[in-house]
């Protein structure tokens, strides 16, 4: 008996599974259970009827247990996974609040509980990954950013526009290295896997929904991973994507700093508006501590300094010098009922009028576009 088959009976390796990934016991393949998860609720959308909640809410359920029975199958995000469980990470679809947002999924804080809750879309891109192929991506995605909160790495009212900048260049970076591991472990294995291992059919679409550029630098960076040297395979992938279009990225962080809801909550906080916009965090001690795998560091903070270099042009200064005038006006208005009741108008009037934010970021976002060839000065 060769030493693939004596692994396949190992009790890791405990499932028997046709091609498509379903449990049977005559299945020519051998897959590691699937691990458990918080939730997997649906919460219906609106305008709905009850019948059609409920198949939708069936349909979501069985999804979302396929794809964590994908990601389930390599040891990255199968460690993802534990964690999650861990820490009591629900699992939850809510298309509705994640078009409010304008997100395709995303980690939500209950402000006064502080459970934290991944949650997905009820609707798929079409992609030649396939649904669950790419639900498993997502949740290694997402499930990375999980990780790197747990070291309170993110950007808060109290950075500098560039710190914020890079720190959320790197959260997407790093997260963007853990969602294409989802599908990245299959294509090189490990010399321990069984022989008759089971893997997503759609693994070659998966590669292909990424854009070419990525496509080449993920198979240039495979034998790295196949060498079993993780971290420089991240870091290539990550770099790549800060070298990418990250308008969009920039304009959320943009969109943070003028949200007014948020300046309502500081303006009733003295120290809160002292510290407003003035830390820089992402320095590269910082970016050292946090950004490690396997617990050494992978990411410096240099190219994201570099590549996000607008932050030092003096488009960028005059889009942070309009933002600090904007905190001194919180700040000018004192902290009495009179002001509170301002900013609370003022919410409402953005809750009301959900494009107010953007007509914000309309007049911002020119000032922070850099000009095509436009160097940085960092």
């Amino acid at each position: 008996m060769s030493a693939s088959v004596k692994h396949a009976s190992h009790s890791e390796w405990s499932l028997r599974v046709d091609a498509e990934g379903r449990k049977t016991p005559n299945g020519a393949f051998v897959a590691r259970p699937p691990v458990p998860y918080h939730g997997g609720n649906t919460v219906p959308r609106n305008g709905v009827d009850d019948v059609t909640a409920l198949r939708e809410a069936i349909a979501n359920r069985k999804l979302l247990d396929h794809a964590v029975f994908i990601a389930s199958q390599t040891p990255y995000t199968r460690s993802l996974l534990q964690f999650a469980y861990r820490e009591n990470i629900g699992i939850e679809f809510d298309k509705d609040a994640l078009d409010r947002r304008g997100a395709g999924a995303l980690l939500d804080t209950n402000p006064r509980t502080g459970a934290v809750t991944l949650v997905l879309n009820s609707e798929v891109t079409p992609c030649k990954a396939g649904p669950a192929l790419f639900r498993a991506g997502t949740l290694s995605h997402e499930l990375t950013h999980a990780i790197r909160n747990k070291k309170k790495f993110f950007y808060k009212d109290g950075h500098t526009l560039r710190s914020a900048i890079i720190t959320g260049d790197l959260q997407e970076g790093d997260a963007r290295a853990g969602g294409v591991r989802a599908y990245a472990d299959f294509m090189v294995g490990r010399p321990s896997d069984p022989s008759n291992r089971w893997k997503p059919p759609a693994l070659k679409g998966a590669l292909e929904d990424e854009p070419d550029s990525t496509q080449k630098v993920i198979m240039s960076a495979l034998p790295i991973l196949a060498k079993g040297n993780s971290a420089e395979f991240a870091r290539l992938i990550a770099e790549n994507h800060c070298q990418s279009d990250l308008s969009h990225y920039h304009a959320t962080t943009i969109s943070w700093f003028t949200d007014v809801g948020r300046g309502y909550r500081l303006a009733q906080d003295k120290d809160g508006m002292k510290e407003f916009m003035t830390f820089n965090y992402a320095t590269a001690d910082t970016v050292r501590d946090v950004m490690t795998i396997k617990g050494k560091p992978y990411l410096s903070d240099a190219p994201y300094s570099k590549n996000c270099g607008l932050c030092d042009t003096p488009r960028v200064r005059k889009a942070y010098a309009a933002l600090q005038e904007e905190g001194n006006r919180y700040r000018a208005m004192g902290y009495n009922p009179q002001t509170q009741m301002q900013f609370r108008s003022e919410t409402l009037v953005l809750q009301a009028t959900p494009h107010a934010d953007r007509q914000v970021l309309q007049t911002l976002l020119p000032i922070i576009t850099r000009p095509q060839g436009m160097t940085a000065t960092m």
